[in-house]
């Protein structure tokens, strides 16, 4: 069976799209007709921007493979809460996106394949696969305007989610 019938063994550099605009945040539109990247001047991913908005970034490393990633404590939750795609990054820097309508198709190939893993993008699903062990929590990378500090988050953050640095309430850039 090849991994195109088992996409799940698929890395993220595999299946990412990696025609998605990165703009830096001195030309970070607020809202977008396509799913757009902001960057800080390093190139390092700070937030999405897309037609609903923007969005936190959940950064996931290349060579991760989809089924260890929709394995994750993490990353179905957010996914099912609103974000609408993650970001393969190598080095630190954007590689493409992996936007939540192939995610879907991975999982379904995944539910299919495995009676024992049960997945959806919804917040009421356990989707440890039976009898493996739970890959680590992916995090968003939120930095905060009032502070700048980075915040390394396993769920989206409340509306008053205290920030990392203290003294005050996380104001993510992108709301400025």
């Amino acid at each position: 069976m090849s991994n195109d019938q088992r996409p799940w063994l698929q890395t993220a550099r595999d299946v990412a799209d990696t025609g998605t605009p990165v703009v830096g945040i001195e030309l970070a539109p607020r809202q977008a007709d396509t799913l757009t990247v902001v960057t800080d001047d390093a190139g390092h991913p700070r937030w999405l921007a897309g037609p609903a908005g923007p969005a936190p970034v959940l950064t996931v490393a290349s060579d991760r493979l989809l089924g260890d990633l929709l394995s994750s404590g993490s990353v179905l939750p957010m996914l099912a809460a609103g974000l609408p795609a993650l970001v393969v990054v190598d080095d630190g820097r954007v590689a493409g996106t992996i936007p939540l309508e192939k995610l879907r198709v991975v999982l379904a190939a995944m539910t299919d394949a495995d009676e024992a893993f049960t997945g959806a993008l919804d917040s009421g699903t356990d989707f440890t696969p039976a009898g493996r062990p739970r890959p680590p929590r992916d995090r968003l990378r939120i930095w905060c305007a009032t502070c700048g500090g980075l915040n390394e988050l396993e769920e989206f953050p409340e509306a008053d989610q205290p920030c990392i640095s203290g003294g005050h309430a996380l104001q993510p850039e992108w709301r400025r």
